[in-house]
């Protein structure tokens, strides 16, 4: 019963390129939900499937955009040179971290609302940070991180506050 209920979205190679599409748990019906020369890729859907984020090449670097899956519309959240990758939507929907590269070759996480965009930095300390989650509670984000000499699993408060490491 769960996984009739459930929307999956991943991207899959069609055409040539990446495209975003969506199933349900059960795996039926395919939708394709992008279409275009661009790779879309690294999809992430709101609880409530209302809204879904992605990264895509689409303007000459690599962005992040959110659609509505009631309309179909797409709108470009981040709008830097620097790629701007794996976006993680929050459980409401509102605001999405994702990793950016606009500090140099070492990635930060960063977070923005989706409808009025304005990117803050809550990550600053120049090792790898990156791959972020939200908590089914969007309080805190987990991530990926080598601060510590090696990539293990971290955690903070959802304002960047109070990073700790997780994994060992």
């Amino acid at each position: 019963t769960y996984a009739n209920c459930t929307t999956i979205a991943y991207q899959s190679w069609i055409d040539g390129d990446w495209e975003i599409l969506t199933m349900r748990g059960d795996g039926s019906l395919h939708t394709e939900l992008t279409q275009n020369s661009a790779q879309d890729e690294a999809p992430s859907l709101a609880r409530g499937c209302q809204a879904l984020a992605f990264s895509s090449d689409r303007g000459g670097d690599d962005d992040i955009y959110a659609l509505w899956l009631d309309s179909g519309n797409v709108s470009k959240v981040t709008s830097h040179e620097a790629d701007d990758v794996l976006p993680a939507l929050s459980p409401d929907g509102t605001q999405v971290a994702f990793q950016s590269y606009r500090n140099g070759e070492t990635p930060e996480i960063y977070v923005t609302t989706i409808v009025d965009p304005g990117p803050v930095r809550l990550t600053w300390n120049g090792s790898y940070d990156g791959q972020p989650a939200w908590s089914p509670d969007g309080s805190q984000i987990a991530f990926i991180s080598d601060r510590s000499g090696s990539k293990n699993i971290w955690i903070m408060n959802a304002n960047g506050t109070g990073a700790r490491q997780v994994t060992f």
